[in-house]
This record gives C-alpha cells, sequence and structure tokens, in this order.
C-alpha cells in the first residue's frame, strides 16, 4: 500500500495526552480511507489535496483495522475504488476520522502512484494497509 505511514499532529497529539496525562481524549470511532494527489503533510488536520468529489465516484471508504500486534494494525477488509470517471492521480492515502471533513490520522505515500481512468479501479486486499509505530 504505502512505502511507510506517518502520524499527523492530530494523532501525536491524541496519542500523548492518552498516555501521558490525565486529560480527556475522544478516540475517533470509525475510519475512513482517503486519497490525495500531493503529500498531505503531518501539519494539517484537513489535508487540501484530496481527490476531489468532482472526480465522479471518489468518496472516502470505511476501514476497519485488526487490533495491534507487534506495534502493527491492518485492514481486515479489502477496500475498492471505482473510478465513475478520469481521476486526479492518487500518489498518498490518509486514514481519516470522518467521511467528510474531519482529521487526518495516518498518511503515506503510494507504492505505485495511480491514475483512474473511467470504470478503473484501485483495490487494497485485506492486510495490505499497514500502520506501524515503533
Amino acid at each position: 500500500m504505502a512505502t511507510g505511514a506517518s502520524l499527523s499532529n492530530h494523532s501525536e497529539n491524541l496519542l500523548l495526552d492518552w498516555l501521558l496525562t490525565n486529560a480527556s481524549v475522544s478516540r475517533p470511532t470509525n475510519r475512513y480511507l482517503a486519497l490525495f494527489s500531493d503529500e498531505p503533510g503531518i501539519t494539517q488536520d484537513q489535508p487540501l489535496e484530496e481527490l476531489s468529489s468532482s472526480n465522479l465516484g471518489y468518496s472516502r471508504i470505511p476501514v476497519v483495522f485488526s487490533t495491534a500486534q507487534n506495534g502493527m494494525a491492518s485492514n481486515i477488509d479489502p477496500v475498492s475504488y471505482t473510478a465513475e470517471s478520469n481521476w486526479e492521480t492518487a500518489t498518498y492515502v490518509g486514514i481519516m476520522d470522518a467521511q467528510t471533513s474531519g482529521h487526518l490520522l495516518f498518511w503515506g505515500a503510494l507504492s505505485t502512484p495511480k491514475t483512474l481512468t473511467a470504470e478503473d479501479q484501485l483495490q487494497f486486499a485485506s492486510n495490505s494497509i499497514k500502520i506501524y509505530l515503533d
């Protein structure tokens, strides 16, 4: 899926607050896979270069992750995008906490950028979206 994954500043703050303070921290209840045409960057909670809804058929897709083992969690079910029109080239993926707007949680570069044309698919098999903490 991606060559490395990074935490956003939002996620870093949630993790640090949860582990090191008594602050009340709200854990995301849902996670969504998003595609980006440019590097989202760790400091942006709402990246500006997400593929646009003007790319017919594009929207964030719900993704469920396994319980972490040895510092890694991965997607349980396959995730698939089908373009209904020609889309921008997807170069990065991100895990978001909302179907629209929300916060970026993790992001990483696709191993191979993908330009989707009408009826083309971008598929992620089970266990291919891997999030590591080390």
